[in-house]
Order: structure tokens, then C-alpha cells, then sequence
């Protein structure tokens, strides 16, 4: 027998939320919109799947309802991070970050997570 073998997976893809996260948005509209369709296929829970989405979680869980339970990855990866930046064989290093959106966005969202983070820590980069 395979492990939840009943359960049925909903995936929606959130077009334009990764966009309006990296504005410094949060469109409400949309993720309303976004949740109704989840829910209307019966989804009864919400997994946060893009580094992206626990910035709206407030306005996810809101649309969704207390029926409708939310699972945000986010803290479990960064405390799997940091557990392998502490162990010796990481060796150390630096905190860098590349976003292909607006760099001052995401520096001041990270700034405000991480005091102490400057402009060099923050890079453009452009994938074809």
C-alpha cells in the first residue's frame, strides 16, 4: 500500500505573485482568486511551494479561510541551512543573493529579515 494513496493533489501556478512579491505587492485580487480555484477543486490544505509565497501568507490564509490549513516550508528549510552552514565540513562562507527582479526590492525585504546585509551582497543576473 503507498503512503496516501486517497489524497488528490491540486497544483495551481500562481502567475504574477512572484512578479508582485518582488514589487513589494501584495495582490489580493489575485490571490483570492488564486485560493478560490484551489478550494473549489477541494483543496483543504495550502502548501506554500515558492520562496515567494510565505510573503502573502497572511493574505493566503485569509482568502482561504480557518478551514483551510496553510504549511509554510520556509522555516524548516532555513533551519536545514543553517544546520549545514554550522557543521565544519561547510567551511564557511557568504551570505549572497541573486534575484533575475528589482535588486532594491530584495534588498530591502532581506534587510529587514537580516540587519547588517549591504548593496554588495546583492546581485542582478539574467537566465535565458
Amino acid at each position: 500500500m503507498r503512503y496516501a494513496s486517497d489524497i488528490r493533489i491540486v497544483e495551481k501556478v500562481g502567475r504574477g505573485l512572484v512578479e508582485a512579491v518582488e514589487r513589494g505587492e501584495v495582490p489580493s485580487d489575485l490571490v483570492r482568486q488564486y485560493v478560490a480555484e484551489m478550494t473549489g477543486e477541494g483543496a483543504d490544505v495550502i502548501v506554500l511551494g515558492c520562496t515567494h509565497f510565505p510573503f502573502l501568507q497572511e493574505e493566503i490564509a485569509r482568502a482561504a479561510g480557518p478551514d483551510v490549513r496553510i504549511i509554510n516550508p520556509a522555516p524548516a528549510v532555513a533551519r536545514q541551512t543553517a544546520r549545514v552552514l554550522r557543521s565544519p565540513a561547510s567551511g564557511g562562507g557568504t551570505a549572497e543573493f541573486y534575484s533575475t527582479g528589482d535588486t532594491s526590492v530584495l534588498m530591502r525585504t532581506a534587510v529587514s529579515i537580516c540587519p547588517g546585509l549591504t548593496t554588495e551582497h546583492f546581485h542582478k543576473i539574467n537566465i535565458q
